[in-house]
């Protein structure tokens, strides 16, 4: 797929997508499309989609300015509803348009082939003495980084997007996010017994991969 198909998304943390924001010299909102397209989204808020160059139909998709601290509170939302924030890229250059605020039940980005979705600048960093075996971690992985497989939860690196969700999650703060530097950390693959009151308790695997 080239460029010019489509815009491109990458993954980015909740501190990156605070520390984007601020360099903008405006700010938007405007109704997901995605969420409004659907029927069934479990999240009670569709207009989070955030753009820097405003690009939709203002009042279909009821598009407003924003200031920096009503910004920030779109992506304290994301942060508290576990939603994956996506910057996204012009189909002709490489400038940062938006950030979408993506959930697991009807984001487009995340359930068809036809966008591209590149992991973002930061990789997870599991600290194995920290962890309680909870399982937290696993629940909010949509990219199969975390599992629970058999008696351990396995964590590989190199399904790893980089969005925080995980680091978010953690009650005892045993995972943080780190830059990715691509000497060979993608891959590790660590191997952790949970505690037993997880290991039955169902949907604690749920993930998926997005498609790249």
């Amino acid at each position: 797929m080239s460029r010019s198909d489509t815009h491109i998304h990458r993954v980015c943390t909740p501190d990156e997508a605070l520390d984007l924001m601020a360099a903008q010299n405006e700010i938007w909102v405007s109704d997901c499309i995605c969420r409004t397209g659907s029927t069934g989204c479990s999240h009670d808020r569709a207009n989070v989609c955030i753009e820097f160059v405003p690009t939709r139909d203002q009042d279909k998709f009821h598009t407003r300015r924003l200031d920096l601290a009503e910004a920030r509170e779109i992506v304290e939302y994301a942060r508290s509803e576990r939603l994956v924030l996506r910057p996204c890229t012009g189909v002709d250059d490489n400038a940062i348009s938006g950030i979408c605020t993506c959930c697991d039940c009807c984001c487009t980005f995340s359930h068809f082939d036809h966008h591209t979705c590149e992991k973002g600048r930061m990789i997870e960093q599991t600290i194995a003495e920290y962890c309680a075996g909870c399982a937290q971690c696993v629940d909010v992985c949509r990219f199969e980084a975390r599992r629970v497989i058999g008696q351990e939860i396995v964590i590989n690196r190199a399904n790893c997007y980089g969005c925080g969700l995980c680091a978010e999650a953690c009650p005892v703060e045993g995972v943080r996010m780190i830059l990715r530097t691509g000497a060979g950390e993608e891959s590790a693959v660590i191997r952790r017994t949970p505690a037993p009151s997880v290991l039955n308790q169902p949907g604690v695997a749920k993930s998926y991969r997005p498609p790249v």
